[in-house]
């Protein structure tokens, strides 16, 4: 908050003449140059430049800023190369209005030194990213060639200037980033094909046939943001392994009935953990179809496969799984899933009958 002398200060240099604001660009009181920095901004195109380029330099880091704002406001292309070096100042304030005025001025000189600053702190970098997606166009071959760079967060910023930008052109090169070792990298190309729109969803059904398990996932996350059910669907129906999967857990999270048969053909995949999800999943339709084969889950040689079917055939209360659930009950070896099985009996039956069931399998055991 302004204090009453900042304020004053306000109020009197804001109405100025031209030439008294160009003199308190030299007052020693630091508030003073910064008010008449900012009140020249509203002057005429043929305001006098060089004296609020000289401010540049200036030892307080509020008139640096000041400068660079009104400078980036007046679209001064003189002040390029005045203001590049700011891009370094060791004030952050500094450092995100000065990627902020080189934006606005929009001359394609200040790509490179732009995408340099993507290693800094998360504001200078949210500012480079604007001021690049202001400039637009010109500056999407040095993006391009950014992603190819060894620093995640430079990768990483170059994708969000991309997608600020709306490149189509970069499609193939968002797509590949899915698959960047780097969730944050991955994350980033998600949200920038998002931004794409949907114009290119028929392109991205396609690649989640991709052999690269991080671009299914990815692509699905993309076509979750874009409420593309038909296309998730399709996946959820013919798609790979996990890429399927993960198009199910989408129309799962959506509540679409689409989602149980390819739930219940997973329930038979040959992957333990396919198996599992597909049971866990389940639980959020009362279908009662899927009785049956989560019943024969119980014998999966997977325990967290039988925990899971268990669990699931518990949500479901259906009695007709208390006779694979007794059999289950008699020959599982693993103390949580038979836990797990004694506690689903009795939601089916009623505590007495876990009663009798626990004197049945001692028995069995002590034959």
């Amino acid at each position: 908050m302004k204090s009453s002398r900042e304020r004053r200060s306000s109020r009197i240099v804001s109405c100025a003449p031209v030439s008294q604001l160009l003199a308190y660009l030299s007052n020693p009181r630091p508030t003073v140059r910064r008010n008449a920095v900012m009140a020249l901004v509203d002057l005429p195109s043929r305001s006098p430049v060089m004296p609020i380029i000289r401010l540049l330099g200036d030892i307080d880091p509020r008139v640096r800023r000041a400068a660079a704002t009104t400078l980036g406001q007046m679209k001064a292309r003189r002040a390029v190369n005045p203001i590049l070096p700011l891009l370094q100042d060791k004030h952050l304030t500094v450092r995100v209005a000065a990627a902020t005025a080189l934006g606005s001025i929009g001359d394609p000189r200040v790509i490179r030194p732009l995408i340099e600053t993507f290693s800094d702190r998360w504001r200078a970098m949210n500012g480079s990213i604007e001021a690049l997606a202001v400039i637009g166009t010109p500056s999407i071959p040095h993006l391009l060639e950014a992603l190819s760079h060894s620093d995640f967060r430079v990768r990483q910023c170059a994708i969000r200037a991309l997608g600020e930008m709306r490149a189509h052109c970069a499609l193939s090169e968002l797509v590949c980033a899915l698959k960047d070792r780097f969730h944050a990298v991955q994350r980033a190309a998600q949200h920038a094909l998002v931004k794409l729109g949907r114009r290119h969803v028929g392109q991205l059904g396609r690649m989640l046939n991709s052999p690269s398990l991080r671009i299914g996932r990815g692509v699905v996350e993309v076509l979750k943001g874009l409420k593309a059910t038909e296309e998730l669907v399709q996946a959820a129906r013919n798609g790979e392994s996990f890429t399927r999967v993960f198009a199910i857990e989408a129309l799962v999270e959506w509540g679409d009935p689409r989602a149980v048969e390819p739930l219940l053909a997973c329930l038979r995949s040959e992957h333990s953990r396919i198996r599992a999800r597909a049971a866990l999943r389940l639980r959020a339709y009362q279908d009662s179809r899927a009785v049956p084969a989560l019943a024969k889950l119980l014998k999966d040689p997977d325990s967290w496969v039988r925990w899971c079917a268990t669990g699931t055939l518990q949500e479901l209360r259906d009695v007709r799984a208390v006779g694979a659930i007794e059999d289950a009950l008699l020959n599982e070896q693993d103390r949580s899933v038979r836990f797990h099985l004694a506690y689903t009996l009795e939601i089916l039956l009623g505590g007495d009958a876990i009663i009798s069931h626990w004197d049945t399998l001692d028995s069995h055991r002590a034959n």
